[in-house]
């Protein structure tokens, strides 16, 4: 979705309404839901923050803290300054949450094959209770 962002913007120069309904409108991003209320509660009148905030705090989708946190934080600095903080701003937060994403990846090797022991280890003492 960032990345998309940073494209939009970049290379199209999109205002930011315009810019939240064109990724809204990505088949690949309709699991983030977030989009299309944001997109609703700006068209209705609400400024871009506010309704950003609003979308991501009732967000179904169950986001960290720390993610909730980055998310907010684009949300209160999109819009506000000229095109090339933009993109920087956008970069600092791709990078934000590539290290998020490097870190649920370790988390999943490491408890992906502790569960995958601890089912061997039951395997294996139900096999010695029945002999």
């Amino acid at each position: 979705m960032l990345q998309e962002m940073e494209v939009q913007i970049e290379y199209l120069n999109l205002p930011l309404l315009a810019l939240i309904s064109e990724i809204g409108s990505r088949d690949y991003l309709s699991d983030l839901s977030f989009l299309s209320e944001c997109r609703s509660s700006v068209s209705s009148g609400m400024d871009f923050p506010e309704a950003w905030e609003r979308a991501v705090k009732n967000s179904v989708l169950n986001y960290k803290r720390e993610e909730k946190d980055k998310l907010l934080q684009l949300g209160a600095n999109l819009g506000r300054t000229d095109t090339e903080n933009q993109i920087s701003l956008l970069n600092m937060h791709i990078s934000n949450f590539r290290e998020f994403l490097d870190i649920a990846k370790k988390q999943k090797l490491k408890y992906g094959s502790l569960s995958f022991n601890a089912g061997f280890l039951l395997g294996c003492m139900i096999f010695v209770m029945i002999i």
